[in-house]
């Protein structure tokens, strides 16, 4: 009876180890990256089953694509704004969605006073977008 609980223990603990790694490499997350693009990490699982990753966020293709670890790789995204834009590793669609940084606002001011009462306003920051005419400021 003793032998036969311990094979069966062995035989529980074998199921789940060839369950677990037989599941595909899949983002389970990401980083939000600023408007104007640069590198960004996805974490995930199962990363070191293949040697080389093509990536996509939306409609277009991460480059510099990088394992850092099983459970992480790093790559760079294109300059662009919005988010929730689904991420895919080698055809295979995470849970995760990627998203630009939000907006960061670190100075208003009034530049000039202008006639009728009215004043213009400078406001910097960052993550504004790339699309100019999708900005819009209320006060």
């Amino acid at each position: 009876m003793r032998a036969t609980i311990l094979f069966l223990g062995v035989m529980v603990a074998v199921m789940l180890m060839t369950e677990l790694k037989s599941q595909p490499l899949r983002v389970t997350g990401s980083l939000c990256t600023p408007t104007t693009g640069g590198s960004t990490s996805l974490t995930g699982l199962d990363f070191n089953s293949v040697s080389s990753f093509a990536v996509s966020v939306g409609s277009f293709s991460c480059v510099n694509v990088r394992a850092l670890s099983p459970e992480t790789l790093s790559c760079t995204i294109p300059a662009g704004q919005g988010v929730g834009y689904p991420i895919s590793v080698n055809g295979v669609q995470g849970t995760a969605n990627f998203s630009y940084c939000p907006p960061t606002i670190s100075s208003v001011s009034i530049v000039t006073s202008a006639t009728n009462q009215s004043f213009l306003v400078s406001v910097q920051g960052d993550n504004f977008g790339t699309d100019a005419s999708a900005i819009s400021i209320s006060v």
